[in-house]
């Protein structure tokens, strides 16, 4: 099976939450948030914070809703296409304390600065500065080149699937 992409994450949250999920994902996180409007009128059970363009996190209200511990739940990680200092700003402008930080952790894309923050239901979001190739620390881990699910004696390279970002100047 080789997975394009993650669609989803779907995280439930209590009925009484939605003004605050709004608020921290929409209002502090700058995400936009759809269905909301179809979920109120009763045309779906959740709504959606859209990520990027082919990414969301489905909220989920429910009465039975029970905190996340450290236990079944640890985090849900974005990379942002900002550098760590104007993340920080960000949050900061928005009210948004930051929980906890890291200088490099290793992520799909590779290693960069993060911060992280809690949701008004104890969910923890990575949010994960962009990503700069060109040096050893910041390269895809070497498992992101074998096929997926295939044992490493036997996998088969498969760079042509990797594709790095480049950003070219703007022009004016």
């Amino acid at each position: 099976m080789n997975v394009r992409t993650i669609d989803h994450v779907n995280l439930r949250i209590p009925t009484s939450g939605i003004e605050n999920a709004v608020a921290f994902y929409g209002d502090r996180l700058d995400f936009g948030i759809e269905r909301l409007d179809a979920y109120r009128d009763g045309n779906g059970s959740f709504f959606n914070v859209r990520l990027a363009p082919a990414h969301v996190i489905h909220l989920w209200p429910t009465g039975a809703f029970e905190s996340p511990t450290g236990t079944n739940y640890n985090h849900v990680a974005v990379v942002v296409d900002s550098d760590i200092v104007s993340i920080k700003e960000a949050l900061a402008a928005a009210s948004a304390p930051v929980a906890n930080e890291s200088q490099a952790p290793l992520g799909t894309t590779g290693r960069a600065p993060a911060v992280y923050v809690d949701d008004p239901f104890g969910y923890r979001v990575e949010l994960k500065a962009a990503v700069e190739y060109g040096t050893e620390a910041s390269e895809p881990p070497r498992d992101a080149l074998l096929r997926p699910n295939a044992s490493r004696s036997t996998s088969t390279r498969i760079e042509s699937r990797v594709h790095r970002v480049v950003r070219l100047p703007m022009a004016e």
